[in-house]
């Protein structure tokens, strides 16, 4: 997953849970997990069986992590009113909402107004979740360098590093170790995009 200053970007996953046998409700959350990183499955609390006992421990926390994610990856190959629930949720809370629905199945008029995009599988809607990101770390770095708040810049693979000083500059692109160091306790900040990206704006800038 990629950060900005420290920033997490989380994505939570809403599925379909009750009356699902374990494929059905973790597979498709496995394969997110693989290709996004950093979410929130909320199938860490199974309660199959015993919803009724947990009723607002369930809803409390689910709309907890939907509070605290950017994105909600819905993926929903049948109805679901707790699903469909949480994609209002997400909505209203200006959360990107990225939906799922498998060919075959109907969409209704009430997803397509209450999601940002409707795909057809989970990998393409993780794949847009992920270009999604490196657009907004694109725009970051551009806007931050356009305030000229650091004074030199240096360019690692992935990465564009800005540093009130030259040495500290250098001294970071060269060793990748002091990103995650001594070097955050100073005037450097990193921010990682894409290389073409980063070399395009150190040039212009």
């Amino acid at each position: 997953m990629f950060y900005v200053r420290g920033d997490r970007v989380i994505t939570y996953l809403a599925g379909p849970m009750m009356d699902c046998n374990d494929e059905e409700m973790f597979g498709w959350r496995r394969e997110a997990k693989e290709l996004l990183g950093d979410i929130l499955d909320p199938t860490v609390r199974d309660y199959r069986g015993h919803t009724d006992e947990h009723v607002e421990e369930i809803v409390e926390m689910d709309k907890a992590e939907i509070d605290a994610s950017t994105y909600l990856l819905a993926y929903c190959p049948k109805a679901s009113y707790g699903t469909i629930m949480e994609i209002l949720y997400a909505w209203e809370r200006n959360k990107k909402v990225v939906v799922v629905i498998p060919p075959g199945v109907a969409i209704s008029p009430w997803l397509i107004y209450h999601s940002h995009i409707i795909l057809r599988s989970v990998d393409a809607a993780c794949i847009f979740i992920l270009n999604d990101i490196n657009q907004k770390q694109t725009e970051k770095v551009r806007k931050n360098m356009s305030a000229n708040k650091l004074n030199y810049y240096t360019v690692t693979t992935t990465s564009v590093v800005r540093a009130n000083n030259k040495t500290d500059a250098i001294a970071v692109s060269m060793n990748r170790r002091g990103i995650t160091g001594e070097f955050l306790n100073r005037d450097v900040t990193v921010d990682r995009i894409p290389a073409t990206e980063a070399h395009a704006l150190v040039q212009s800038a």
